[in-house]
């Protein structure tokens, strides 16, 4: 039987570690001590050291939670399966991570496979590359020559085998929406031996499939990090329906959870978590000892609210599962399945992964954006901050070809949160700073929205998308404010004493303004001016912005007005002479005057060029649409 045995997971490093609150590294500040009529700016989280790697982890975990009591359902099921909903099944298969420790690329998959199938977009046999996620999330290094197309200088880093230190949605999630992936599986297939390597380079910012939208869900669990460093913990039950009405609505979710050896092992013992004999799995410890670290990544793909909490080795306060669909082959569990406490206390991150409104056919799948610009490859980096100022954060692109500028995308780290994105074409104005002010251009489209979850977000211009023609400028510009007053801090962060990532932010590129420091008269750029003093070793990156395109023709220069023209019928006008008649006596004026007026001589060179500026914008179009899979 081929399961993966979490001793070989602490070799391998299968993680989601998304509430690792232990064995904490030591985090220095990304930003001086506050100065008197400055903003403070302040992590919303730690990054802690694990076995697996450094990892960041919220300070408090109900930062996620604002929208955890609503749900559009007056009652939910008690049970329900995508496995078999209405006689369809809307979930893909259980597949085998053996050897590798890449859980959490499998978690995200199966939740975007699983989304195209219930939105009718894909087979059930849809099958995308777990392997080619991995190798780039970690190695997300491009050479582009145009930074705006993949954020070439930004990655995830690591020192060991990019399939064993693990990961989570902090870096499944960029990576993906950089349109690095999705493929086939067969473009970059998984291995079931060791010593995986590299996929073929040249697919690195392939993506068969554009991912639109991250969705992060409210977690039952809710854990408050308090300022003496002790842990408040509470369950919180709405946030179990969200999660059910969002699942039964949208498809398969990926979770993290707390495995331990005995569910892993192939010998088949019970633990004081695992009932072997009945295939349920329930996490019970909350106090600081008990680190809770989630170290697998898994699959929701139903609940059953009659499952007896007696069927759990260590009963939990109450009845209820999920039905969980795990990556270590079918020879575990339920033919691949086993079932997971709703009281689960190391249940955390559960994400939807969005795919694109397209019919997924491959390499030719027609998307609905075809072009992306970027500066941010690695979301927020290494660590997320706030600031109790408000603070606007831009992006300024130069457009490569003639393109329709359709959409914008934004990270938002807290749910509840107030969105306020605008976008300017050609901003040339300078702030009191000197530097570029990206509003000081043509407001073409803003937006003003209460997001009820926190996750990466594409938010489509509609009527008001805009042409832009090639050395266009157009900036996006954005204020994101959380429900308790602060305001996020859109920028990437690199902090050379954790050392998960690694930015390239150039100037001219991304700008931020702080109310504190004047406000939006006073822009700075972020390539070389300090946010209010950072620490030492901390540098901040590119705005965390990006914008979704497609290609349209050069426009064809209209036919030239030539003028009055006599008329036909003028009496005044001579016929022109025979050829072989003689010309002696013959107004030059009058022979000179019929070139204008003739079809042979003018309007066939205007067509022709005409013809010849929609040939170019065809070959232009034909090109970009031969790179529309990446």
């Amino acid at each position: 039987m081929k399961t993966t045995c979490i001793r070989q997971l602490r070799a391998a490093a299968c993680v989601l570690t998304a509430f690792a609150l232990a064995a904490t590294l030591p985090l220095t500040s990304a930003f001086a001590d506050p100065v008197d009529g400055l903003s403070t700016k302040a992590p919303l989280g730690e990054v802690v050291q694990t076995e697996r790697g450094p990892v960041f982890s919220l300070y408090d975990t109900s930062l996620l939670n604002a929208g955890s009591n609503i749900s559009r359902y007056a009652k939910l099921p008690e049970k329900f399966d995508l496995r078999n909903a209405g006689g369809a099944s809307l979930a893909t298969g259980v597949k085998n991570q053996n050897p590798y420790g890449d859980c959490w690329a499998f978690g995200a998959l199966s939740s975007l496979e699983s989304g195209l199938i219930v939105s009718g977009h894909a087979a059930p046999d849809v099958d995308l590359s777990e392997r080619h996620l991995v190798w780039y999330a970690y190695n997300g290094a491009d050479d582009s020559e145009d930074a705006s197309l993949w954020a070439g200088g930004d990655t995830f880093v690591t020192d060991g085998d990019p399939y064993n230190v693990g990961g989570l949605r902090w870096k499944s999630a960029p990576t993906l929406m950089r349109w690095y992936g999705a493929v086939d599986e067969a473009t970059a297939p998984q291995s079931s031996e060791p010593g995986m390597g590299a996929p073929d380079p040249d697919v690195r910012t392939e993506s068969y499939l554009h991912v639109q939208n991250v969705v992060f869900l409210p977690g039952p669990n809710v854990y408050v990090r308090k300022g003496d460093g002790s842990l408040d913990y509470r369950h919180d039950a709405a946030a179990v329906d969200a999660v059910k009405a969002f699942l039964m609505d949208n498809g398969v979710l990926s979770v993290g959870y707390c495995a331990d050896d005995a569910q892993a092992d192939p010998t088949g013992w019970s633990s004081v978590y695992w009932n072997h004999e009945t295939n349920a799995y329930c996490y019970t410890e909350t106090d600081e000892d008990a680190a809770i670290l989630a170290n697998h990544e898994v699959s929701i793909v139903g609940w059953d609210d009659t499952f007896s909490k007696e069927e759990f080795s260590t009963p939990p306060v109450g009845d209820g599962a999920w039905i969980i669909k795990n990556s270590w082959g079918t020879g575990f569990g339920e033919e691949g399945y086993f079932y997971l406490s709703y009281y689960d206390t190391s249940f955390s991150q559960p994400t939807f992964f969005e795919a694109e409104d397209a019919d997924y056919r491959g390499v030719e799948t027609d998307h609905v954006y075809d072009g992306i610009y970027q500066y941010d490859g690695a979301g927020f980096g290494d660590v997320a901050y706030d600031s109790d100022t408000p603070m606007w954060f831009a992006n300024v692109f130069t457009a490569r070809d003639y393109e329709t500028v359709r959409a914008v995308g934004a990270i938002v780290s807290v749910a509840g949160s107030q969105v306020d994105i605008a976008v300017y074409k050609n901003p040339a104005g300078a702030s009191l700073t000197g530097r570029l002010d990206p509003c000081s251009g043509e407001q073409m489209w803003s937006m003003s929205e209460t997001l009820g979850n926190a996750g990466h977000f594409t938010f489509d211009l509609g009527e008001d998308a805009f042409e832009v023609a090639p050395g266009d400028t157009f900036s996006v510009v954005s204020s994101i404010r959380y429900p308790d007053g602060k305001y996020q801090l859109s920028a990437e962060i690199e902090d050379e004493g954790i050392g998960s990532v690694d930015l390239a932010c150039d100037p001219g590129q991304s700008f931020y303004a702080d109310a504190v420091t004047g406000g939006k008269d006073y822009w700075y750029d972020l390539a070389l001016d300090d946010m209010d003093g950072e620490g030492e070793g901390v540098s901040a990156g590119n705005a965390v912005l990006k914008a979704y395109t497609t290609a349209s023709s050069a426009p064809i220069d209209p036919i030239p007005d030539p003028g009055p023209q006599p008329d036909p019928g003028d009496p005044g006008l001579q016929p022109l002479p025979d050829a072989d008649a003689t010309q002696v006596g013959m107004p030059q004026a009058k022979r000179t005057a019929l070139a204008p007026t003739g079809d042979s001589a003018v309007v066939p060179l205007a067509v022709a060029g005409a013809l010849a500026a929609v040939a170019t914008a065809g070959l232009a179009a034909g090109t970009r649409r031969s790179r529309r899979s990446r």
